[in-house]
């Protein structure tokens, strides 16, 4: 079991983002909300909007903090998810253990859903 995040694990393109949010189930967490369907591989993408902050340096420190609970925490989905993680207002006031808590148990839900 390898714990990277490789391209071909990342939603990058327009079209996979808009797929996941078309065709999509939401659960909403405290810090973040989480768009899901199920589909060929198991994918992410990020979002954070200029609502968070202002400052680009906030909003990539947030996308890392994503970055790395998925890559962590990834082989507690299923094989056959997409997933967009969005962050919501005060994700950036948070330290990386509520995210990470948050997020987990978020992926607990997704997981039971798929069985």
């Amino acid at each position: 079991m390898k714990f990277t995040f490789k391209k071909d694990e990342r939603l990058r393109k327009k079209k996979e983002f808009d797929n996941v949010f078309a065709n999509g189930r939401w659960i909403k967490g405290c810090f973040v909300n989480v768009c899901y369907t199920f589909s060929k591989g198991r994918k992410a993408g990020f979002v954070v909007s200029k609502k968070i902050s202002k400052k680009a340096v906030v909003r990539n420190k947030v996308k890392r903090r994503l970055r790395e609970i998925f890559r962590l925490n990834k082989y507690s989905l299923p094989d056959n998810v997409h997933l967009v993680i969005i962050a919501k207002r005060g994700v950036e006031k948070a330290n990386f253990s509520e995210l990470e808590n948050d997020v987990k148990q978020i992926f607990q839900e997704i997981n039971n859903q798929a069985n």
